[in-house]
């Protein structure tokens, strides 16, 4: 059973100067041991593309590297106009895979529609529509993970999370938010955030 349905957001295509991006070669390790921890803590992701730009690939690679991958925990979203995202992992785990064909031509409309029925949100890296993805994010007091070191606009939702006026997230999370660092522990810790905002939003009845 799933704790919270994820939504994995982000962009790290090098050949993009204007998403000024950085330590990309670090992003790659996090974001598989980000992948773990989540199916280790039961959540669900939401992923929309398997196309390598995105962070989506490399989070799905270690979601099921963790052999603790759930049937139908992987829920893809597209839009029909466009083809169905395949993921590798497809070909060893197709039982954890659910694919939703949203009916708008638009990619935005499946994208921003989609949020309204996550639990929670993660990002790094990626351009305006992560930007939006999270301003969404805070307005809804959704439980949200942004790893700030690796720039684009995950590093300016960042800015944004105040937790003197956010009661559900604490300062030492969000400082811990910047680090870089590849290490099952960390991940674990940051996917604990999560959970952590759940419960305090429970608390305050948001």
């Amino acid at each position: 059973m799933t704790t919270l349905w994820t939504a994995i957001v982000g962009s790290i295509d090098a050949s993009r100067s204007d998403l000024n991006l950085k330590d990309l070669d670090m992003a790659g390790p996090v974001l598989r041991q980000i992948g773990r921890a989540l199916a280790e803590q039961g959540f669900g992701i939401v992923v929309y593309s398997s196309d390598p730009k995105f962070i989506e690939p490399l989070v799905v690679a270690g979601y099921i590297e963790s052999g603790k991958a759930a049937e139908r925990s992987i829920r893809v979203i597209y839009p029909r106009h466009l083809p169905r995202p395949q993921y590798s992992e497809q070909q060893t785990h197709e039982q954890c895979f659910q694919f939703h064909i949203d009916q708008s031509n638009q990619w935005e409309v499946s994208f921003y529609r989609s949020l309204h029925e996550a639990d929670a949100l993660f990002l790094l890296g990626g351009g305006q529509s992560t930007f939006i993805a999270g301003i969404i994010a805070t307005l809804r007091r959704m439980p949200i993970l942004v790893l700030e070191a690796y720039g684009g606009s995950a590093g300016k939702v960042w800015e944004l999370l105040n937790p003197f006026e956010c009661a559900s997230i604490k300062q030492e999370e969000k400082n811990r938010m910047a680090e870089i660092d590849t290490s099952a522990v960390w991940a674990k810790d940051m996917v604990g955030v999560l959970l952590a905002q759940k419960e305090r939003l429970a608390e305050i009845g948001r």
